[in-house]
């Protein structure tokens, strides 16, 4: 595990695209889990401003959707995320978009899991140390499946509890740690005590973040107020 810590999150996100840009150079064909949510719209925003300038060929990349929330209404989905950021900006063809319904559906019916190892992930992390939508109580071997949102991810993500989706869909921890290059990031005082949980040196299913320490390419990425607590540890 190796941790780098910014500023604040323009300083991130610059890094982060460009490490990205970097990576997509190395392989023309990189497989890519994207994350949602409003921690990773400056990072996106960066990577579409340089691909523009750079003139960078994203045509074989392969993007793959890595939660979905479930039996909700279609303005819930983060699928709406990917489009307004990074689909439509980086006029990505649908051939190269796996959705994640689509995946799971071929789960249902072949008993197989269609995810495939993934080159590289960018993930966030909730407040109850969550990664994807793997909540507290998931297991190392877990695999894409459905599952019931804590009540502290759909208050964190929609502000209260009235109508907001119960149920998403997501790949597991083993199909993140099976991916070869794994990112998270986190921004805020807010996050600091998940990031503290997870990345304190105790690997405990309750904190599945902390699955991530072992990866033998995972990078923490973070600016110094959701460093604060871990700050400590070091």
């Amino acid at each position: 595990m190796r941790i780098k810590v910014f500023n604040n999150r323009t300083e991130a996100s610059d890094f982060l695209a460009h490490l990205f840009l970097n990576e997509v150079k190395r392989n023309p064909r990189l497989k890519i889990g994207f994350a949602t949510g409003k921690t990773y719209k400056e990072v996106y925003k960066k990577i579409v401003y340089l691909t523009k300038r750079k003139k960078i060929d994203l045509s074989k990349i392969k993007m793959y959707q890595i939660d979905e929330y479930f039996n909700t209404k279609e303005k819930y989905f983060t699928f709406n995320y990917l489009k307004k950021y990074l689909i439509k900006p980086l006029n990505l063809d649908k051939n190269q978009i796996h959705m994640i319904k689509e995946s799971y559906n071929f789960y249902k019916e072949h008993h197989k899991d269609k995810i495939d190892n993934l080159d590289f992930i960018f993930l966030g992390i909730g407040e109850d140390s969550h990664i994807a939508f793997n909540e507290p109580g998931s297991y190392k071997n877990s695999k894409i499946r459905i599952i019931k949102l804590s009540s502290i991810t759909r208050k964190d993500n929609f502000g209260n509890l009235n109508n907001s989706p119960k149920l998403a869909i997501t790949i597991g921890i083993k199909e993140i740690l099976d991916s070869k290059k794994i990112i998270l990031i986190a921004f805020g005082k807010n996050k600091s005590k998940p990031i503290l949980d997870s990345f304190s040196g105790k690997i405990l299913k309750k904190y599945p973040a902390s699955f991530l320490q072992k990866h033998k390419d995972f990078i923490l990425i973070l600016d110094k107020k959701a460093f604060s607590l871990l700050n400590q540890k070091y």
